[in-house]
């Protein structure tokens, strides 16, 4: 840890560092001083955010528009360097400090309807704050990020250029992903009919601060991927986060389905608050924003397992083909249920 050492400092911070959390993407790094705040400490993985600068800019306009708008939850704050700068860049890569929020709980799966209800809430809340900052002052930091025409693209090449023999282990898996291919297209023809927000683009349970009770949020993390986008992909994301009944990479698959009494929870929580803020269009289609959201993470995890597991960190060799599985298995009983679903969202 000496060079995290080393960084710390940078930014006026000297103390213990322990390894933090289990993000797929960046290097973060819990700095614990003597005394004082303690330091959330990160290393920009610049391979997937290839423009830091930019995706630094969006976090001070974003975090400057929340305060004016009477945000109800604890905002992240930036810490400087000794040299007044919002990161820290060298050889040894790109960096960043935040205040760490303190007395927090976090989760990865729930089966609890309040807390499901209360991450929706949270959610919503987010983009109705967001709801006037035009779009266009917010850089894209990952092209592409939620558009399944360029993930499809990507999972071909993957077919086509992978390692060993993991394209024969995961065949069944393959001719699925190409036989519901042409949801790609009808997404394409729906988002050009909808408004452009700022929204979060990674809206799951996990980024979701809870008081250690888990009676309310005190806060939403993760602000690297908040970009232009559609309101049907972040609550799609959220359903697909929340309304699994098995973990990300359950290897169980009889573990695994879509529960409808979370899916009711999540679109009481969303859609109830942002009545009146949503256009009809976006309604209409928010529950087509959960099938696109979990097909396109199913197409990214076999991609990367194809690939040999380059984009997301795993701790054992079938994870990436596990998680797989289970957004398969996700989007095939959303399939039977699609009828009782639209019900639950007509009533809301």
């Amino acid at each position: 840890m000496n060079k995290q050492v080393e960084i710390a400092k940078k930014f006026g911070y000297e103390g213990r560092i322990e390894i933090l959390g289990e993000g797929h993407i960046n290097n973060t790094y819990l700095v614990i001083p003597p005394e004082g705040h303690k330091l959330i400490l990160q290393k920009i993985n610049v391979q997937v955010f290839r423009k830091p600068e930019e995706l630094m800019a969006n976090l001070v306009k974003i975090l400057d528009h929340l305060a004016q708008n009477r945000y109800p939850y604890k905002p992240l704050r930036i810490i400087h360097t000794t040299s007044g700068e919002p990161f820290w860049s060298e050889g040894s890569g790109f960096w960043r400090a935040l205040e760490y929020i303190d007395d927090c709980s976090t989760l990865t799966h729930t089966d609890d309807l309040h807390i499901a209800r209360m991450t929706a809430e949270a959610y919503a809340i987010f983009i109705k704050t967001l709801a006037d900052l035009p779009p266009v002052v917010i850089r894209e930091t990952i092209p592409g990020f939620h558009d399944p025409e360029k993930r499809f693209a990507e999972f071909m090449h993957a077919v086509n250029e992978s390692v060993a023999d993991r394209a024969d282990q995961a065949r069944s898996m393959i001719e699925h992903a190409m036989a519901f291919s042409g949801i790609t297209h009808r997404y394409a023809e729906i988002a050009a009919g909808l408004p452009l927000r700022v929204t979060h683009n990674d809206t799951k349970l996990s980024n979701i601060l809870f008081d250690n009770k888990l009676d309310r949020v005190v806060a939403i993390v993760d602000f690297d991927t908040i970009m232009p986008g559609y309101v049907m992909n972040d609550f799609g994301d959220l359903a697909r986060s929340i309304c699994n009944t098995g973990r990300e990479d359950e290897a169980d698959l009889s573990k695994v389905s879509f529960s409808t009494r979370m899916f009711q929870a999540i679109s009481e929580g969303y859609a109830g608050t942002l009545k009146g803020t949503l256009v009809p269009g976006e309604r209409e289609n928010l529950l087509f924003g959960v099938r696109i959201m979990i097909y396109t993470q199913f197409l990214r995890f076999l991609s990367d397992y194809l690939l040999g597991d380059k984009y997301y960190r795993i701790t054992y060799p079938e994870q990436n083909l596990n998680r797989a599985n289970v957004h398969l298995k996700l989007f095939l009983d959303l399939q039977g249920k699609e009828e009782e679903l639209i019900e639950i969202i007509n009533a809301v």
